[in-house]
């Protein structure tokens, strides 16, 4: 079967703009839990009408002559929507591909996104318009960036909870691999509009009432909610010009048992799907050196992963696997969850170093330190096997396991390239509207 890389990232995060940004966030061990939440469309009375929350910068900036969308349409798209579009034209654009030279091309573009506070306002009279259909119906996360790249291949969004993104990375991947498309768009995106929605999961008993994501820790007592987008371009490997990562394999499940609750685990049928994707896999669990986990800050949820962690990962390794989640430092982006940690972990793979866990202090009883180990501080990264996982809302559960790039194989590796000089100079070309633009692309670049 012929292996599939992601060659292109790009994304939106709390208090970053770029891919980049956020990661060197996470090395300076920086929390993006900023400010107090209050609703977008008015206040309200109740106390759960401000939290804290990890933001966006902004939701409201974009180009919409760029991409020729009606300006009546694009007043009224949902920002699920019209913050996705940007993310997508830069992830085509970082595989080093022209997105015109998509057109016509067997792509296929796969979304998830779970909840979309702004549909609600389609049931108030005074903020809805003719327009309103076209501009929120849920398939056009996808097929709205399908149509303005004129793509042939298949189109559309799912719902699995917050296990959803790597669902339809799952997806992309098997279709690449069996030659049912060229290439694929992945995404999620995640915002919080609506502050009403907050006092449903307090119901849940899933928010920390004190700001702060405790993953791992014995003081756990729940997450802060989040917002993300991510863009994803993946391509077989003999034909990508760059690789984040290849994906060795992914999957996920729902694992229904009517002797829990909806939203709880079963550990033994979990035990089971991880040591089936390994045997499938064809990987000894002891070779993965990283494992970006869930580790929601839900402390009944952390102690079932970490028990599944130690069975599964912790058995003959000649050094303990390194654990990391990035909900310490941003909280929980719930549908987009999975995609940005995939984000962390593939960043690890390309820097060879692991961004630290923050708020951690006492470690949670169910963590084997002999083989475990948090990642505390920005920690060198020498394997060439990453891992991530994903606990949905509902039970569901996903897993993908991710290989270096052979030209990345090691730091020293890397090194020994930077000391060949090229032969020739290289000519870089930089447009933008405005001289900040350009400015900001140089400084990029160099």
């Amino acid at each position: 079967m012929t292996s599939v890389v992601i060659s292109g990232i790009s994304g939106r995060f709390p208090q970053s703009n770029d891919v980049e940004d956020f990661y060197r966030k996470l090395l300076n061990k920086e929390s993006t839990v900023t400010e107090f939440f209050r609703g977008e469309f008015g206040e309200n009375d109740s106390p759960l009408s401000s939290f804290p929350a990890s933001k966006l910068q902004s939701i409201t900036k974009f180009d919409q002559t760029f991409f020729s969308i009606h300006s009546r349409i694009a007043h009224v798209l949902d920002p699920l929507i019209r913050c996705f579009i940007e993310p997508c034209f830069e992830a085509i654009l970082d595989a080093g591909v022209n997105p015109k030279s998509l057109a016509g091309t067997n792509t296929s573009v796969y979304t998830n996104s779970c909840i979309s506070d702004d549909e609600s306002l389609g049931c108030d009279e005074r903020l809805t318009t003719n327009f309103w259909l076209l501009a929120h119906v849920r398939c056009l996360l996808a097929n709205r960036i399908a149509y303005l790249f004129d793509l042939k291949g298949p189109s559309f969004t799912i719902d699995n909870s917050w296990t959803g993104g790597i669902e339809v990375l799952k997806q992309a991947v098997n279709d690449i691999a069996s030659g049912r498309v060229d290439s694929a768009i992945v995404g999620v995106s995640s915002l919080l509009l609506n502050p009403n929605l907050n006092a449903l999961f307090q119901e849940l008993n899933r928010l920390s009432p004190d700001g702060k994501t405790r993953s791992f820790d014995q003081e756990a007592n729940g997450y802060v909610r989040s917002e993300g987008i991510v863009a994803l371009f993946l391509q077989r490997s003999d034909v990508a010009l760059r690789s984040y990562g290849e994906v060795v394999a992914v999957d996920s499940i729902f694992h229904g048992s009517l002797d829990r609750p909806l939203v709880g685990f079963n550990g033994t049928n979990l035990n089971e799907f991880f040591t089936e994707f390994y045997r499938r896999a064809g990987v000894d669990p002891s070779q993965v050196e990283f494992l970006e986990a869930d580790g929601s800050g839900v402390k009944s949820l952390d102690s079932l992963e970490l028990s599944l962690i130690s069975q599964l990962f912790g058995k003959s390794r000649r050094s303990p696997l390194k654990l990391g989640s990035v909900k310490s430092n941003m909280g929980h982006s719930e549908g987009a969850s999975s995609l940005i940690s995939l984000v962390k972990a593939l960043m690890a793979l390309n820097t060879s170093v692991i961004a630290p866990n923050i708020n951690f202090e006492t470690p949670n009883p169910h963590l084997d330190q002999k083989t475990i180990q948090v990642v505390t501080e920005p920690t060198p990264l020498s394997g060439d096997l990453v891992a991530v996982n994903s606990l949905s809302l509902t039970g569901s559960v996903a897993h993908i396991l991710l290989r270096r790039h052979p030209e990345n194989a090691s730091q020293a590796t890397k090194e020994e390239a930077g000391k060949k000089k090229r032969p020739y100079p290289r000519l870089v070309l930089v447009s933008s509207r405005t001289q900040d633009g350009i400015a900001r692309i140089v400084e990029k670049v160099s």
